[in-house]
């Protein structure tokens, strides 16, 4: 019996898990397979490809070489017609050779400016009237300065010979420097038959810097070099200076004469040869193995990051197509936990499963989710007619308590008017008398429950006109934003705060009491701001009212007023709805009321 681990179970045990792992089995083995295979293909691919490259460079290169090597190859055939008509022609007058030497020494200077020659020598017999001429003619005997020898010129006459000349010292009339430089030089000699010595030689050089230059600018990193050498391994031109004229190994060499312009190993190096036409020599690229790998694994790391993105693209695929596949069941499951996990019906509503419309079932899992819909449907129909009675309940209990609020104002009106009496002040108790008439008639003629702010100011300003009667130190103003009188409020807001201010912020000191009333909006709500200038509330006690504001409950013998407006604004509102206040002592006392803008039902903009 196989056992299968527990984190495997614990994974696989959600319906949408399985899916997922199914899909990931189906899709990545496959695809982790096709990169393996694929890795292989392209690492022969890659490979050869480099290679292509470097042996296509290197065609170029050995192109590039033949047309300079024909640019000397050229310059030595007009050479070979320069000093026929100087040196072999017969003898003429000395007016007529100077003028001939003249003519042909002008054609030598084009040729080196043309082509870009570092020199064109010429050694002639010392009897030739030019022989001394120091920059381009000179005499046999200084053939020397060349290392090499009049004797060794015999052995190959009348044939174009190519060598690397090093160290060549230049005559001071010649050269701009005292240094010495690498040529590469295309030379003939010239003997007639029935003479022993040599009628002329001639050295066309092109600084050996040049080649080299030509060789690494080839090359597509430092790493691989190309090189000239000649068929006995010789060395001819290098990037590094240090191997000039060095032998390579014979191994080295028979690999060149077998490449024929092919990619050959030979130790840790593919070697790549090419046979130059004009000089007989080869032009080799040496292609380091690190070289291959290196860009190979260039290759191979975005094969492999492209598996990779592929795979991940996999799994992300058979997440979405997993998940949705169980999206229904999940939805279903999780609708049904949480109806059954609710410990009030307070979130009932959310309980729903989304499905098509118009009840068209694709499948049973629709019907199965169209049946709970349903259902709770009804749970919800008879949740939301609890709720409305509740409601209702509560606004007659906040009405009740609202009714002792009156009660209690009018109280304080009769106690003024009293006092007013007492004093003799009889106009003023007639005055509070008939403004108290006015105030109640107001009150009852508005019965509904929410009036406009324009009325509720009309109520509120109504009682602050009676206090003035008695309490002349007091004074206010309001303001309010454009058009907000016409939204609703509940009644009977500001008169119990107002009522607060007056009886609690003044000092008794006979300062006089100053209240700004702000009525503005903000965002969807609407905010009343009570700012008075009176002794301010003890930090104790305000923290009493701010737990007592906080927990929306009402006691009779403690901040009754306050926290009977505080509940009613709260029916009404969410989040900020209510009172909030601040209060430093001795500075003055702010109350803040905040609820949601609401128009009468017939008002219309």
């Amino acid at each position: 019996m196989t056992i299968v681990p527990l984190w495997i179970r614990i994974k696989l045990s959600s319906f949408r898990n399985k899916l997922t792992f199914s899909f990931l089995i189906i899709t990545i083995i496959p695809l982790i397979l096709i990169g393996i295979l694929s890795f292989k293909l392209s690492n022969n691919i890659a490979r050869d490809g480099i290679l292509n490259s470097v042996t296509y460079s290197s065609n170029q290169l050995n192109e590039s070489l033949t047309n300079r090597f024909k640019h000397m190859e050229y310059a030595s055939n007009s050479m070979q017609y320069y000093m026929y008509t100087l040196i072999l022609q017969p003898s003429a007058t000395v007016s007529d050779q100077l003028d001939r030497f003249n003519y042909i020494k002008n054609n030598i200077s084009n040729l080196e400016s043309i082509f870009n020659f570092v020199n064109i020598n010429v050694y002639t017999r010392p009897e030739l009237l030019f022989s001394n001429q120091g920059i381009t003619f000179f005499k046999i005997k200084d053939l020397t300065r060349r290392g090499v020898t009049e004797e060794e010129l015999k052995q190959n006459l009348n044939q174009l010979q190519w060598r690397l000349q090093m160290n060549q010292e230049e005559p001071v009339v010649v050269s701009n420097s005292s240094g010495k430089r690498d040529y590469i030089t295309i030379y003939n000699a010239f003997k007639k038959q029935d003479s022993q010595s040599l009628e002329y030689a001639y050295f066309i050089d092109i600084d050996e810097k040049e080649i080299a230059g030509m060789l690494s600018g080839s090359s597509p990193d430092p790493s691989v070099q190309s090189y000239i050498v000649d068929k006995s391994g010789r060395i001819i031109s290098h990037p590094d200076h240090a191997k000039l004229n060095t032998t390579i190994d014979q191994g080295e060499l028979q690999a060149i004469f077998h490449s024929a312009g092919h990619p050959l190993s030979f130790g840790q190096s593919q070697l790549i040869a090419h046979f130059n036409t004009v000089t007989d020599w080869y032009v080799v690229t040496d292609v380091p193995n690190r070289y291959i790998s290196e860009h190979m694994n260039i290759l191979v790391n975005i094969l492999l990051m492209t598996v990779f993105l592929v795979i991940i693209v996999a799994i992300v695929i058979s997440f979405f197509i997993s998940n949705s596949l169980s999206t229904k069941v999940r939805r279903m499951s999780k609708v049904m936990s949480s109806f059954t996990l609710q410990e009030t019906n307070e979130k009932l509503v959310d309980l729903h499963i989304p499905i098509i419309p118009d009840h068209i079932y694709r499948d049973e899992l629709d019907h199965l989710a169209h049946v709970f819909n349903m259902m709770v449907q009804k749970m919800n129909d008879s949740f939301d007619k609890m709720l409305d009675l509740n409601l209702q309940e509560e606004k007659l209990r906040y009405q009740l308590l609202q009714s002792k609020i009156n009660p209690h104002f009018l109280y304080n009106i009769l106690e003024s008017i009293k006092t007013c009496q007492s004093l003799g002040r009889i106009e003023d108790a007639n005055t509070m008398i008939t403004r108290l008439a006015r105030f109640y008639r107001l009150i009852l003629k508005k019965g509904d429950e929410l009036i406009s702010i324009e009325d509720e100011w009309h109520i509120a300003s109504l009682y602050l006109d009676m206090e003035k009667v008695n309490i002349r130190t007091i004074s206010w103003t309001i303001t309010m934003d454009d058009g907000i009188q016409h939204f609703l409020i509940p009644k009977f807001t500001l008169q119990p705060l107002l009522e607060n201010c007056i009886r609690h912020a003044l000092s008794g000191s006979g300062e006089p009491l100053r209240i700004t009333v702000c009525i503005n909006y903000l965002d969807e709500d609407i905010v009343f701001t009570i700012k008075d200038t009176g002794a301010g509330i003890p930090t104790d006690r305000l923290k009493q009212i701010r737990s007592s504001l906080e927990q929306k409950s009402i006691h009779a013998e403690q901040f009754y007023a306050m926290n009977n407006v505080n509940m009613r604004l709260s029916l009404y509102g969410k989040h900020a709805a209510g009172i909030q206040i601040e209060s430093e002592e001795g500075a003055g006392t702010t109350v803040t009321l905040r609820f949601p803008q609401m128009l009468p039902d017939d008002m219309e903009f």
